[in-house]
């Protein structure tokens, strides 16, 4: 296969290099009238080609990519939206075909024009320069983004840390202790309250009453039970107010202290009565309004102690709510300005990654296809992959490059107008690529012993052009049928060609090396006589 396809592989280079001048100079000679996009040739209805398809038949070229690739003279044409009809206004002899491509010379400029919008293009030229202390850095705007959202982040994180030391020291001083304490004076007051009017009203029901030793000591248990329970309301009551905050609640509260220690003197009082035997007395003195109005005011400030707190307790519990939506809109705010940064940068890193990783294979690509262009490697190459057991790939490779060389031709047949080139002949033409199309898909089809790697799709669309050839649905094989496989191929062969690149410079320092040796020896050599 290999003799069948080197002599195919020489013409192929020779014919690229003559398109390749072609292809630098005639854009020139090309007239820019709208005549020059759509020309046409004609037939009579009858007249047939060498294929057994009508000549007359509209033939349209879609997206057939010719780039030029340095050093070696490897053209691919560009060709896009090229029309061939019989309704053209200049006539051309029977059987010829035609196409002229648009203004190459306007092309170049449009593409790059739409390549970016014009904002977009703006803002990626735009450069900040920022002079500091470890010199000039130069800034461009998604680098100034990022440093904006930096910055953002930093001051959002501050202020959230500020606002939590805040909720803490709010929450820490929080005064529930105060209310439970304000709420066994409460309960205090009642037990000693209860205990007063049941004591005396309970002795006035008495008929008798006798001031003997068992009386006065059933009276000093109950003296001693109510002094129990009013101490501690009255050190509760100090311990509340001292706990408010210092001289200023003590001056505030100072009413209430009194009128407790004026309630329990009172209390006192009336015990020391009944134990003297004085009932009716006391029973006056606890429904007088002086032991009403003592009793009221201390309800009072008990009262206005409560309230106070409850007051403080709900400026602390707006405190709270205040700087939890102070959070809460602090990192919203972060999330609404940092979010679109965080997609951009994403999106701009996957992007870049692609277009790197885009361009790292098309330069892999096309170092394997220069080296199977190259004859002073190709033959060097073909021996590493049967080192490799790679062959069937690189036959694939050899076979595309076979093919699109007479493609190309096709191409260049129809760009330059050739007058000698009939029907028949680009027919014939025509018949070789669907030949060597088809050799292809044979090995990309493989066998046992030797699988192609390639994804069945690619495969199955490649067998899907020929079959539509074949059955004259299409006029000709396109220029680009193959380039999906190729890439795959030369992604596969990455590896093998990377060693074989490797395996060349080792080669160049051997010899390099024993260049070296055979100089010192003929040196010394030379010495001796």
């Amino acid at each position: 296969m290999s003799d069948t396809l080197s002599p195919r592989s020489s013409s192929y280079s020779s014919t690229a290099s003559s398109h390749c001048h072609h292809h630098h100079h005639e854009p020139q000679e090309q007239p820019n009238t709208e005549d020059a996009h759509n020309e046409s040739f004609h037939q009579p209805p009858t007249t047939t080609t060498s294929t057994g398809r009508p000549a007359h038949h509209s033939i349209q070229l879609q997206h057939l990519t010719v780039q030029l690739q340095e050093p070696h003279p490897n053209v691919r044409v560009s060709m896009s939206n090229l029309q061939l009809s019989n309704t053209s206004k200049n006539p051309i002899p029977e059987g010829r075909y035609t196409a002229t491509a648009k203004n190459p010379t306007s092309e170049p400029t449009s593409k790059k024009s739409m390549k970016f919008p014009l904002f977009y293009r703006g803002v990626r030229r735009q450069i900040f320069v920022v002079n500091t202390c470890c010199g000039l850095v130069e800034l461009n705007c998604l680098k100034l983004s990022c440093l904006i959202g930096m910055i953002l982040t930093v001051v959002g994180l501050v202020v959230l840390a500020g606002f939590s030391i805040s909720t803490f020291v709010v929450a820490s001083q929080r005064n529930s202790e105060t209310l439970i304490a304000v709420g066994q004076v409460y309960s205090y007051f009642e037990q000693a309250n209860t205990l007063i009017l049941r004591t005396i009203y309970q002795t006035a029901l008495e008929s008798n009453l006798s001031n003997d030793a068992g009386t006065n000591y059933k009276y000093s248990d109950i003296m001693k039970e109510y002094m129990s329970i009013s101490k501690q309301l009255l050190d509760l009551m100090e311990a509340i107010v001292k706990s408010l905050g210092g001289k200023d609640m003590e001056i505030k509260f100072k009413y209430t202290q009194n009128a407790a220690n004026a309630w329990d003197s009172l209390n006192s009082h009336l015990y020391l009565m009944l134990t003297f035997g004085q009932v009716n007395e006391s029973v006056s003195r606890l429904q007088s309004s002086e032991y009403g109005n003592v009793k009221k005011n201390f309800q009072d400030g008990v009262t206005d102690l409560v309230n106070y707190v409850r007051g403080i307790e709900k400026g602390k519990d707006a405190n709270l709510v205040v700087t939890t939506v102070i959070q809460l809109i602090v990192i919203v705010v972060s999330v609404l300005l940092l979010s679109p940064l965080i997609v951009m940068i994403f999106t701009y890193a996957i992007n870049t990654d692609s277009k790197n990783t885009e361009k790292f294979r098309k330069a892999n690509e096309l170092m394997i296809l220069d080296t199977i262009e190259n004859p002073t490697t190709r033959n060097l190459f073909k021996l590493h992959c049967e080192q490799e057991d790679n062959l069937h790939n690189y036959y694939i490779l050899e076979k595309i490059q076979h093919f699109k060389s007479l493609a190309e031709k096709c191409l260049e047949m129809e760009s330059k107008k050739m007058s000698s080139v009939s029907a028949e002949q680009f027919a014939k033409f025509e018949n070789e690529k669907f030949e060597v199309a088809f050799e292809i898909y044979a090995l990309l089809e493989g066998d046992e012993d030797t699988p192609v790697a390639v994804p069945e799709n690619l495969i199955s669309n490649a067998k899907d052009v020929l079959d539509a050839y074949n059955l004259k649905q299409i006029e000709f094989l396109p220029f680009h049928m193959f380039s999906n496989i190729e890439k795959e191929l030369c992604t596969i062969m990455l590896d093998c060609h990377h060693r074989f690149k490797h395996s060349l410079v080792n080669q160049k320092e051997m010899k390099l090396d024993k260049m070296k040796i055979s100089e010192l020896l003929n040196k010394n050599h030379a010495d001796v006589f």
